[in-house]
């Protein structure tokens, strides 16, 4: 029988790769749907579709980095002082409520703090660098 910490570790790699698999299936599902709003199946030539593929490649990987970077700064904490406020708003319409500090909160919000999305921020990049890519072959057509 395996070891406990075996089964644990491949239990994990397994739940990564999944996950990767999700994102980068969601990348090529974002680069296919925005590529046929752009007119993908209208497109006459080659020269046509590699200008749509660009556009597509670019938008989904500026779309999906950004929310990464986003992701990132909220994991630090960069956004707890606007959800705090949103908070003390609304505790004043409750009339005897009793706030923490702002202290206290950011101490609560750290222990229940996830991860970035670097996956998905290493999507989009991914995502521009074909983009880039895309747009050599467009230029040399």
């Amino acid at each position: 029988m395996e070891n406990d910490e075996e089964l644990l570790n491949g239990d994990i790699k397994g739940s990564k790769r999944r996950k990767n698999l999700i994102y980068a299936a969601a990348t090529v599902v974002a680069v296919l749907a925005i590529a046929a709003i752009m007119g993908l199946f209208k497109a006459e030539g080659a020269k046509q579709m590699a200008k749509v593929f660009c556009d597509a490649f670019f938008a989904t990987g500026v779309l999906f980095c950004g929310v990464g970077i986003l992701s990132w700064i909220g994991k630090g904490g960069s956004f707890d002082i606007f959800s705090y406020s949103a908070k003390v708003v609304g505790y004043k319409f409750k009339p005897k409520a009793k706030l923490d500090s702002y202290y206290d909160y950011k101490q609560e919000k750290e222990k229940k703090r996830k991860p970035w999305l670097k996956e998905l921020a290493f999507c989009g990049a991914v995502c521009i660098l074909l983009s880039v890519a895309v747009l050599v072959v467009y230029n040399s057509l």
